[in-house]
């Protein structure tokens, strides 16, 4: 009668950082000694569009794999995964779990995978999605086939960019002089310097229209800081006659934190009977599209609803949930949150303001050494039956 050999596979946690480690462990229990011929880890990344919205970019393939040892094992072809519309964008090498091994009853290893620094940050939208996978394939004395173990994860990363720089290799046989870059010396600037960094989507001068149809509002932003912390201030109105002062309390925020907005109608000289306001998720079209800037999703995520007729001063609040998506940045797709407003008064004025939701700091290396129980990762297992 065959034997049950269950077969485990456990991660530490489900987002990882690029440039950090993937971690886990297998985990095989088997009711009588077993032999392992071998083992192998593999992770892999891949890139799925819709055919009818984008062209899957060239990228450029893995090298340095050991196509001989992979055909050897008979491993499976992970660039498969990326399906007819779609590009193995990372592939690492075999990475030796087990090696002719005897295992008595029970065996746990444990497993590191280093991550390339740059790398494209996971993300699933409509247009196209970013994935990762790990694959554990294991080869048991008394079965024919190897056993595939296949385990999702998350990449945090910063800003990428699929279509690599043009270089031109035509020359004319002579040899090209160095190009010697010079790094110019930090400088230190006072925060009252004109040249000091202006926030995102704040022009020069006092006044900044908002590119709203019609254009109802004016605005002027303000930035302040005060310790660690960073605000932003948007004077709200309309022609010559002031609204609302909207503050927001951080400049970017990151999964689990809270969105914490003030709204402060004392200096108003027009009546607002509500405000409205929405957190909403956009997905645009980068510039490798036919189409660069164009809105193909929309996603609302909170809502509130506040009315403000007799009020001086308010606030609302948006939570972000521990596994909220960060914003996407790259040449083919984009991610970015929107917080939308509408005040109703004389009529119904609308304005939207971008917010930064950015990865979480990656953790300490000495944080990462951590006992199996507390392991909080995605989880695959398997159960097969192994001939004496």
């Amino acid at each position: 009668m065959p034997d049950a050999v269950h077969i485990a596979e456990h991660l530490t946690c489900a987002y990882f950082h690029a440039g950090g480690t993937v971690r886990g462990y297998v985990k095989v229990d088997s009711p009588r000694p077993l032999y392992i011929e071998w083992g192998v880890a593999q992770v892999h990344g891949h890139l799925c569009v819709d055919s009818d919205v984008l062209t899957v970019p060239l990228v450029s393939s893995s090298g340095g794999l050991d196509e001989s040892f992979m055909k050897t094992l008979n491993l499976p072809d992970v660039k498969t995964f990326s399906g007819p519309t779609g590009v193995c964008l990372f592939q690492s090498k075999p990475t030796v779990l087990y090696s002719e091994m005897d295992v008595p009853l029970t065996t746990q290893t444990h497993f590191a995978i280093g991550l390339p620094t740059v790398l494209c940050p996971s993300f699933k939208g409509t247009s196209a999605r970013v994935f990762y996978v790990l694959s554990i394939t294991l080869k048991f004395q008394g079965t024919a086939d190897a056993q595939c173990l296949h385990l999702p994860f998350d990449v945090y990363a910063g800003k990428y960019v699929f279509q690599s720089p043009v270089v031109d290799l035509v020359s004319d046989g002579a040899p090209s002089p160095p190009i010697v870059l010079v790094v110019p010396h930090p400088m230190l600037t006072s925060p009252t310097d004109e040249n000091r960094a202006t926030p995102v989507a704040v022009r020069r001068g006092m006044e900044l229209p908002f590119e709203l149809k019609p254009r109802l509002m004016h605005g002027r932003v303000e930035t302040e800081r005060a310790g660690s912390t960073q605000t932003r201030q948007y004077t709200i109105g309309q022609q010559g006659d002031h609204l609302v002062v909207v503050k927001f309390f951080k400049q970017r925020y990151m999964p689990g934190d809270v969105i914490l907005i003030a709204l402060d109608f004392g200096a108003a000289t027009l009546a607002c009977q509500s405000v409205t306001a929405a957190l909403v998720l956009e997905e645009r079209l980068g510039a490798l599209s036919l189409d660069p800037g164009r809105v193909v999703a929309k996603h609302t995520l909170h809502t509130m609803v506040e009315l403000t007729s007799d009020t001086v001063q308010t606030h609302m609040r948006f939570a972000l949930a521990v596994d909220t998506k960060v914003s996407i940045d790259t040449d083919l797709v984009e991610h970015h949150y929107v917080l939308a407003f509408a005040f109703e008064s004389i009529q119904t004025l609308e304005w939207h303001v971008p917010v930064d939701v950015v990865p979480p700091l990656a953790p300490d290396a000495s944080h990462l050494n951590v006992p199996d129980p507390v392991y909080n990762g995605p989880t695959r297992t398997r159960t097969l039956f192994v001939q004496e």
